[in-house]
């Protein structure tokens, strides 16, 4: 067939479709306008049907279907996780047999929708849902089926938005259970849909209450327990968890930050409730929800229920939570499931407001900055602690320097610094002059409060009850007989006003018992603590003790500011006071002590500060690590005889024990062993032959003290270093590498 043809054809084919449709168009017109004058229209292809035909082909109009069978879809929901997957196949088999029964057909496209564990009290977050409304914007639905009307939605407003859009598409709503719905089904199964939902969220939240006062947990069990074989709901103490739990509120009554026990914790290998690393979000949690370690209630052995009142967006979901009255909380309290101490938590609980949040690190081994947060620059910015390698200590540098607002350029090794303000603290601030002072201060300043509060407890509780009686007075008919009403009115408000000021007064009055106390022998303690400090500096690993010394020490320098100098000194200004000890600032005890000193350029080297030094000499001459009689009895054969110029084999292995326990390098050993290249020479010759070796194995075995607990992996890399060292071919003197000639092997016997 030819082109011209196959358009010929077509045009008659339009032109038949278009004639029959205009046939009929007259013929219902004919047959509506029967009671008026009926037309006879001609189909003569001219006149009147031509100028007709033209104006139906210029309309748009939809296609007529010529089948009766509609397209559906069928939307599925089930609400909590605790629902499986066979709810939703219960419901497809319910609107499958329901489509047959009624010769529904499935959308071509999808016919399938549905939500898993989401509620259908709102309508945001339901993927499926919204791609069901989507689809029949488009056109592609003509019927949804669902179980019930409840699967769409719990709300009645939202339920009626839905079927509006339905309706505006021309689109059917179908249940399974009770078959075509128009608007009487969706506004009566809507509300009681909804009321349904309000009463089984009542009954809950009342069940959970009486679980409650009857001394079972109804909701998650905490951290530190566990769920008891008494009896449902019921919850008993995990021992190790328990533990933890323990610690952290000691670590938190004593002062230590949130974020420095979780940055302990880390450290110390320790799992979260989460299995996960410590953060101080962990501890501290939220304030409104009280969430968090610390701030739960069931650790003094109180269970609150009720507290909050939260209400959801119905568009975004977003969720308003609001603290209800205490009045309307639900208090119940078991001492049987107690972990701390009331007191305790409520001490830690109220520190909470003032905790600074510190940056919780992970399992480190960097060590801790002694006066963090409390040391600044002379521009007023504080100095920053910083790690140039992992092998290099701390540095402290301005922070106002690195962003251009400061033109000290300067730093300082964060340990040397420590190490001078530690003596500050040990021999002036602390000393045996500065601590009977501030007892004799503190004591006369206690006294003082004391009589004070008293006098003013005395003078306000008077006052009250001569405004009390003054104010009984004027009810008496008989004392304001004399007064007019309007008088005795304005006379009562001013008596009730004055009478709440004084009793507010009489309320804020310090309390004797809470201030702070002077334990005996807390400044001696304080100083012996500092002094073990100074020597341990740079200190790797932190311990729980040391964060509670830290904690004192940044109490008792409440600042330092540190000005660098051009040959590498500084200046300290220290301002600080031993009334930080007592973790109170309103002691009253007046002066915060200003304190400068000029500290020379850093020693270099290990044994570079003279405190330092002096206190590992100290040690090696009290012999704290050498072997006794009966251990060197076992080491002497194993390590031979020398010479008799050279260092006798037994300081040579009391050498080596101290290298092992102190981390002093062998080159700056104390002299009791003998020169540093003589004694660090002999140590490497028995370790290379192996002798130290065995004689460490026979010592550990006969449970020798001077052996228990010892490190062997410093001599293990001490060795592994040496032979490195061996194997690198060293140039000769005024000679290249390529110039130099192997000797003989008669020259090296030789």
């Amino acid at each position: 067939m030819s082109r011209a043809t196959q358009t010929k054809a077509e045009t008659q084919t339009a032109t038949t479709d278009t004639a029959t449709v205009i046939n009929e168009i007259f013929d219902n017109a004919k047959r509506k306008s029967s009671a008026g004058p009926r037309i006879a229209v001609k189909h003569d292809g001219g006149g009147f049907e031509h100028l007709f035909n033209s104006w139906i082909k210029m309309q748009k109009f939809s296609a007529v279907s010529t089948t009766s069978q509609k397209r559906c879809a069928f939307y599925c929901r089930y609400s909590t996780s605790g629902q499986t997957e066979s709810s939703i196949e219960r419901q497809i088999a319910n609107n499958e047999a329901y489509a047959k029964r009624n010769g529904f057909v499935f959308a071509p496209k999808r016919h399938l929708y549905a939500d898993r564990a989401v509620s259908g009290a709102y309508t945001y977050n339901r993927k499926a849902l919204d791609q069901l409304l989507t689809d029949v914007r488009n056109g592609l639905i003509d019927v949804v089926v669902v179980e019930d009307l409840d699967r769409l939605s719990r709300d009645l407003g939202d339920l009626g938005r839905m079927f509006r859009t339905l309706e505006s598409r021309n689109v059917e709503l179908h249940a399974a259970t009770r078959g075509k719905c128009g608007i009487m089904e969706v506004t009566m199964v809507g509300y009681l849909s909804m009321e349904q939902r309000l009463k089984v969220t009542t009954i809950t939240t009342q069940g959970r209450w009486l679980a409650a006062a009857d001394g079972r947990n109804p909701t998650q069990i905490p951290y530190g327990y566990r769920r008891s074989a008494l009896g449902p709901g019921i919850i008993e103490e995990e021992p190790e968890t328990a533990k933890i739990v323990r610690r952290i509120f000691d670590l938190a009554d004593k002062g230590v930050s949130p974020g420095t026990i979780a940055t302990l914790l880390n450290k110390e290998g320790v799992k979260s409730p989460k299995g996960r690393l410590w953060s101080r979000s962990c501890l501290v949690g939220e304030s409104k929800r009280w969430l968090g370690i610390l701030r739960n209630t069931k650790y003094a052995g109180l269970s609150i229920y009720g507290r909050i009142e939260t209400r959801r967006d119905p568009d975004d979901g977003t969720v308003t939570m609001t603290v209800r009255h205490p009045s309307r909380w639900i208090i119940c309290e078991n001492g049987k499931i107690a972990l701390v101490d009331p007191d305790q938590w409520f001490r830690v609980h109220g520190r909470l407001i003032t905790t600074i949040c510190t940056k919780v690190r992970g399992p480190g081994n960097r060590g801790e900055f002694v006066f963090k947060g409390v040391t600044f620059c002379t521009c007023g910015a504080p100095m920053y602690g910083s790690f140039l390698r992992k092998d290099r200590a701390r540095i402290l540098f301005c922070s106002a320097a690195r962003r251009g607002g400061c033109n000290n350029k300067r730093t300082v090794t964060a340990h040397f610094m420590e190490r001078e303000m530690l003596r500050i603290v040990r021999d002036v601030i602390a000393a045996p002059e500065a601590s009977a002072l501030f007892e004799t201060e503190y004591l006369a300043r206690r006294d003082h409060v004391t009589r004070k509060v008293v006098a003013d407890r005395t003078r306000l509780e008077s006052a009250i009850a001569l405004l009390e009686r003054k104010l009984e007075r004027t009810f008496d008919e008989d004392h304001s007989r004399a007064l007019s009403p309007d008088r005795i009115s304005k006379l009562q408000t001013r008596l009730e006003k004055e009478l709440g000021e004084l009793e507010l007064e009489l309320q804020n009055l310090p309390d004797l018992e809470e201030m702070p106390k002077l334990p005996d022998g807390i400044v001696a303690d304080f100083r012996d603590a500092v002094e073990k400090l100074i020597g341990r500096l740079p200190i790797e690993k932190v311990g729980s003790s040391d964060m509670v010394l830290f904690q004192a020490l940044r109490a008792v320098v409440r600042r330092v500011v540190v000005k660098m100098k051009p040959n590498g000194g500084y200046v300290l200004k220290i301002d600080g006071h031993l009334a930080g000890l007592l973790g109170s600032s309103s002691t009253g005890v007046s002066p915060t002590r200003r304190l400068v000193r000029t500290c020379p350029p850093p020693g270099r080297g290990f044994m570079g500060d003279t405190d330092r030094r002096t206190m590992f000499e100290t040690i090696a001459d009290t012999g704290s690590y050498d072997v006794s009689e009966e251990d060197w009895l076992v080491a002497e054969p194993l390590l031979g005889t020398r010479r008799k110029d050279a260092i006798p084999q037994r300081t040579v292995l009391n050498a080596a024990l101290f290298h092992a326990r102190t981390r002093v390098p062998l080159n700056v050993l104390p002299p009791r062993y003998g020169t540093p290249h003589g004694i660090s020479r002999a140590v490497r010759i028995v370790l290379r032959s192996g002798a130290l070796q065995r004689t460490l194995e026979a010592l550990g075995s006969r449970g020798s003290k001077a052996v228990d607990g010892l490190d062997h992996s410093v001599f293990e890399r001490r060795l592994k270093d040496g032979r490195a060292n061996r194997n690198v071919r060293r140039p000769v003197r005024g000679k290249t590498s390529a110039s130099r000639v192997a000797p003989s092997r008669n020259r090296r016997r030789a």
